[in-house]
This record gives C-alpha cells, sequence and structure tokens, in this order.
C-alpha cells in the first residue's frame, strides 16, 4: 500500500515538473524564453515583444519569426505566408535596429545570406507549412 502511495506521488511529482516547465514560455514571457537566451543579457530585448505583438495583430495567424544568422551575428526575420499580402520582410538584430529587409534589390538582403533558419516564434493557431 505504501509503494504504490509512493509510486502515484512520484508520478504525481514528475507530471508538475513537466507542466511547469512546458507552460514556462507564453507570449506574456517571450523575452525571458526566448531573446535574451540567444542575444544574451546584455541587450534591451522588449522591442521583441513589441514588434510581435504589433505583427501578430496584423497577420494573425499566418505570422512567424525566424532565428538566423545575418554577416556572422544572431538576427530574426519577421515573416508571415499570408496568402493574400504583399509584405516587406524586415530583419533585425538583437538590439532591434533593422538591418534590411528581404529582396533582390540593391539595399536588399539576399535570402541566400541568411544562415541556419530556424522558426524561433509562431502562435499556436499558426496556418503556415512548414517544411525542413
Amino acid at each position: 500500500m505504501k509503494n504504490r502511495i509512493l509510486t502515484n506521488l512520484v508520478i504525481l511529482f514528475i507530471g508538475i515538473v513537466v507542466i511547469l516547465l512546458l507552460s514556462k514560455c507564453s507570449k506574456e514571457e517571450i523575452i525571458v524564453c526566448g531573446i535574451e537566451n540567444v542575444c544574451g543579457d546584455g541587450e534591451d530585448s522588449s522591442w521583441f515583444a513589441e514588434e510581435v505583438e504589433s505583427q501578430s495583430e496584423m497577420y494573425n495567424k499566418y505570422f512567424y519569426v525566424i532565428k538566423a544568422t545575418y554577416r556572422g551575428e544572431v538576427v530574426f526575420v519577421f515573416q508571415n505566408c499570408c496568402p493574400f499580402c504583399s509584405t516587406i520582410v524586415s530583419v533585425r538584430n538583437c538590439a532591434g535596429a533593422t538591418l534590411g529587409y528581404l529582396g533582390t534589390g540593391e539595399d536588399a538582403i539576399n535570402t541566400d545570406e541568411i544562415l541556419n533558419p530556424v522558426i524561433f516564434w509562431k502562435a499556436s493557431e499558426n496556418e503556415c507549412v512548414f517544411t525542413n
């Protein structure tokens, strides 16, 4: 009987720990859970949460953020898969400064220069189809 109670308590404890770990990163805590870990504690990353909120309002279920490397520094590419939108895609560094925009023009950043892209943030209701 004692072993069964102890086993159930251990399972309950493990379940609570897993739930706490999975719920740690929420939209409200995106700065703590993501960008500061990527960019370091020295950067003011409040701009990131503001940009995510702003873009999410515009593009809702089509918006996502890619973390990548551009010319040796960590960057964030604010993209969407909106089928009805003509969008200018900005590339920002950890400080929030816009380094440029994706494209093929004279002052544009070519997508070939964006290295090691990974999806960094997307809403749970995101409808984009991502392939490897």
